[in-house]
C-alpha cells in the first residue's frame, strides 16, 4: 500500500492519476484533506514508487502487503459474509461507523451487510470523520487494525478523545478507558 498526502499541484495530481491507471493500482482509503491510500499487487506498488512522473508526489510505502479495501480481495467477501451470517451478530450497544461511507450501523444485520464489503471496497475515512463531527461525539474507539483513524479523529476533531483497540494491552484496559470517558 502507498500513502499519498494529496498536497500537490493540479499537474502532479493528474500525473498521479495517470500513474495509478498505468500501474494498475486502486484507491483503498480516502483520508481527510485529500489524502489517499492506494493498493495493488506488490510489483504495481514498486512500479508506482519508481515512476519518475510522480517523483514529487511524496508517496510513502506503507508496511502493509495486502491490498486491503480493493477488488483484489473480492474473493474473500462471500466467505466472510457467510461467517458473519452464521455468527448471528447482536445489535451493538452503541452505533458503529461503516468505513465505506460513514453511515451508522445500529443493527447486527447491518454489520453483516457492510463489513464484508469493506474488504474489497475503498474506505471513506474522510466521510467517517464528517459523521463523527455531525454527531458531536466526544470520544471514539477504533476497532482496528491500526490506529490511524483514531489519530486522525483527534487531529481533525479538536476535543474528541480517540483510541484504538491495539493501544490496549488487555480487555480490562479497554474497559477502564471506556469507563473513564463515560461509556461503560
Amino acid at each position: 500500500m502507498v500513502l499519498w498526502r494529496g498536497r500537490s499541484s493540479p499537474t502532479l495530481r493528474a500525473a498521479v492519476t495517470r500513474a495509478l491507471a498505468a500501474h494498475g493500482l486502486a484507491a483503498a482509503i480516502e483520508r481527510p484533506a485529500g489524502g489517499r491510500v492506494f493498493a495493488g499487487p506488490a510489483p504495481a506498488v514498486d512500479a508506482l514508487l519508481s515512476d519518475v512522473a510522480v517523483a514529487g508526489a511524496e508517496l510513502k510505502r506503507l508496511a502493509v502487503g495486502v491490498p486491503s479495501h480493493t477488488a483484489w480481495l473480492g474473493a474473500a467477501v462471500a466467505p466472510f459474509r457467510a461467517e458473519l451470517e452464521a455468527a448471528r451478530l447482536a445489535d451493538p450497544r452503541v452505533p458503529v461507523l461503516a468505513g465505506i461511507d460513514g453511515s451508522l450501523l445500529r443493527r447486527g444485520q447491518q454489520a453483516v451487510d457492510f463489513l464484508p464489503r469493506q474488504i474489497a471496497q475503498a474506505m471513506r475515512w474522510d466521510w467517517c470523520l464528517d459523521t463523527l463531527a455531525s454527531l458531536g461525539v466526544e470520544c471514539a474507539l477504533e476497532l482496528g487494525p491500526g490506529k490511524d483513524l483514531a489519530q486522525m479523529t483527534e487531529a481533525g476533531l479538536p476535543g474528541v478523545r480517540a483510541r484504538a483497540l491495539e493501544e490496549f494491552a488487555a480487555d480490562a484496559d479497554i474497559c477502564g478507558w471506556l469507563e473513564g470517558v463515560g461509556l461503560a
